[in-house]
């Protein structure tokens, strides 16, 4: 949702992570690469608060490859441990430094500085979001009981989105390739779309997407 939240979520390992880096570079891109994937063109800045940089460039560098892209190409990277809305404003003065207009949140669960279950620490981190006054693409996990097609913790995450998506993965044991598939399960904007899937084909250093058939 162009300027607007957009929560992701789905289960552990299930490559939420990889499908933020293939939506980065294709903000990153004067062109639809991967077909039907055609968002704005603009900068984008992740924010990790789960990982480090050394394995969230490593990861990059591998899809850039698969995209037959430059190593070059630019990511630019935030390692975050202080909740959202504690550090909007060293954010915002990034995001007007580098003319961000895409920011990708890696997770809720830690970027809400609380129990994810509480209205008030996901109310701030909307707000916070808000604040920021650019597209966000917020990576959340599953419920508690993983039944009910929404992200885990407060409803107030599914109100307050503009937009969700579940993730979904198929991977045979020893298998190097990967499929995801993406249920659109609200839209606050207009329609809900077709179910997307991505095909992911690892090799040593490198990760082939491509867009399939659910």
């Amino acid at each position: 949702a162009d300027g607007q939240p957009t929560v992701l979520f789905g289960d552990g390992g299930v490559g939420k992570s990889l499908v933020a880096e293939i939506m980065i570079l294709c903000v990153g891109l004067p062109y639809d690469d991967l077909k039907g994937w055609n968002p704005t063109y603009g900068r984008s800045l992740y924010l990790d608060y789960e990982t480090d940089e050394e394995t969230v460039t490593r990861r990059f560098r591998h899809l850039c490859k698969g995209l037959d892209l430059p190593n070059s190409f630019p990511l630019d990277y935030r390692f975050c441990y202080r909740a959202l809305y504690d550090d909007t404003d060293s954010l915002q003065e990034i995001i007007t430094e580098r003319n961000i207009r895409f920011v990708v949140i890696d997770s809720i669960g830690v970027a809400c500085g609380g129990e994810p279950e509480s209205a008030e620490n996901t109310i701030k981190l909307f707000t916070a979001v808000r604040s920021l006054k650019v597209s966000a693409l917020l990576i959340d996990h599953v419920s508690k009981h993983g039944t009910d097609n929404k992200p885990f913790g407060s409803v107030y995450k599914y109100n307050i989105a503009r937009s969700v998506w579940e993730a979904r993965r198929t991977q045979e044991t020893g298998d190097k390739e990967i499929a995801i598939a993406l249920y659109h399960r609200k839209n606050n904007l207009g329609p809900l779309y077709d179910a997307m899937g991505l095909k992911l084909e690892f090799d040593q250093d490198s990760i082939h997407p491509r867009v399939m058939d659910v």
